[in-house]
């Protein structure tokens, strides 16, 4: 193992300080990706992390808009329902009042033919009254 290494310190002496440089390079390269894969990994699996934490939140707001969309929709029946509701109650209410008003008129046209007999009455009356009277 000694002659492996004395052969190649060897070869490098006759290679140049070009050659040794560019082997202290690689070496310094390979050591430095050595340390970042770690680290490359890691900052990967966070990444994924966060991004099915992503799916998840776009999940459950999905999920909530389509609740509130549907509790919506089930206000706006209801809502819907009342209005159409009040619409009939409405015009139950318009058909009795007039009902109502036709009632108050034939009352008071009955009314005022009952007042224009009582006067003729009394008239009637205050005539035999004059007549019983002078007699």
């Amino acid at each position: 193992m000694d002659d492996l290494m004395a052969a190649i310190g060897a070869s490098l002496a006759h290679a140049g300080p070009e050659y040794i440089l560019a082997l202290g390079t690689i070496a310094v390269a390979a050591w430095v990706a050595a340390k970042a894969m770690p680290l490359y990994a890691d900052n990967r699996d966070k990444r994924l992390d966060i991004e099915a934490a992503r799916e998840q939140r776009k999940a459950e707001e999905s999920a909530r808009m389509d609740e509130r969309d549907r509790e919506r929709a089930k206000l706006e029946g209801r809502w819907l329902e009342q209005y159409e509701h009040a619409t009939q109650v409405q015009q139950q209410t318009n058909a009795v009042m007039a009902g109502v008003e036709a009632q108050m008129t034939t009352l008071n046209a009955t009314l005022s033919d009952s007042k224009d007999r009582s006067r003729d009455m009394a008239k009637e009356m205050h005539e035999v009254h004059q007549v019983i009277v002078n007699q």
